[in-house]
């Protein structure tokens, strides 16, 4: 059995929420790292179902079990793992995702050997929904991340982090309900370099299900993060359009055509060669029209 060590190098955090079917693979993907430096917490964000009885099973002394009496989020109960993190390096790990053996063996090496101004190595994923897995390239040229990141997040939560990087630059933003990785990515490559590795290190697994389809959520937080960062998108208005456009299309399918008129309007506007605004805009304008005929008819 693994002894825990007084120092780790790695605190992995795994936090998780009634997903006591999943969390072995998860688990056991992390324990079984050919690296054996680490600590992994595991944050149990006030599960009802049996995860405290599948956690209870791994006898291991490199895990710290913390059980919060209430319901906070993911991006809360990350935020208590990175409070309790021993390590230099922070590492992340989702309770239905696999990390494949290699994984910090090889990111902690590119840390070591990395720059002061280097805060951040990810890598490709698989990734894998409805039973298909395919293999997922991102880009790797560290000076275009920053701006990359703009148009949405690409990088995974399976990263691996210094941890002064969330000393500098602050935690997870818990009033977000959704891309709370994202906005932590922004604001960390504000001021850190990040290193991306050609290989496939760990599988996400694509649940249809539960927040992924909280469109109210992902409106919220969308909003939040322009006003948080407007000035920075501001320089960047093919960014900002994308993002207005994104939005104009969640808003019509919750069923607020007007607000999505104005999103897909604020998106031509900063591109009025586009021609997906273009034809998203004459959209709504045709469908309230449409709407109000239709309308007019029944009251007559």
């Amino acid at each position: 059995m693994p002894e825990q060590t007084v120092n780790p190098k790695v605190s992995v955090i795994l936090p998780t929420y009634n997903r006591a079917r999943l969390l072995s693979r998860a688990l056991e993907s992390v324990l079984n790292q050919t690296y054996r430096d680490f600590e992994l917490i595991l944050i149990d964000d006030a599960s009802t179902d049996e995860t405290r009885q599948v956690i209870g099973r791994y006898h291991d002394k490199r895990i710290v079990y913390v059980y919060l009496e209430f319901r906070r989020g993911a991006a809360c109960a990350r935020n208590t793992g990175l409070k309790l993190a021993r390590g230099v390096y922070i590492a992340f790990q989702d309770s239905d995702d696999e990390w494949f053996k290699e994984k910090l063996a090889l990111q902690v090496p590119v840390l070591d050997s990395s720059p002061a101004e280097v805060g951040m190595v990810y890598s490709d994923y698989c990734r894998q929904e409805d039973g298909r897995t395919k293999q997922v390239i991102l880009p790797k040229e560290a000076s275009a991340i920053h701006n990359l990141l703009f148009h949405g997040n690409f990088i995974p939560i399976q990263c691996l982090v210094k941890k002064e990087c969330f000393e500098r630059i602050g935690f997870f933003d818990e009033e977000l309900g959704r891309y709370q990785d994202w906005d932590l990515w922004l604001r960390i490559s504000s001021v850190y370099q990040f290193v991306g590795l050609g290989q496939c290190l760990f599988k996400v697994y694509v649940q249809n299900e539960g927040i992924s389809q909280d469109n109210r959520k992902r409106i919220a937080a969308l909003e939040r993060i322009l006003e948080k960062n407007i000035t920075q998108f501001a320089k960047r208005p093919s960014a900002l359009a994308g993002q207005y456009y994104l939005l104009g299309r969640i808003y019509r399918r919750e069923g607020q055509p007007t607000v999505a008129f104005k999103k897909h309007l604020k998106a031509f506007l900063l591109r009025p060669l586009n021609l997906k605004y273009c034809f998203f805009l004459l959209t709504c304008v045709l469908g309230g029209f449409l709407t109000g005929k239709i309308w007019r008819r029944k009251k007559t």
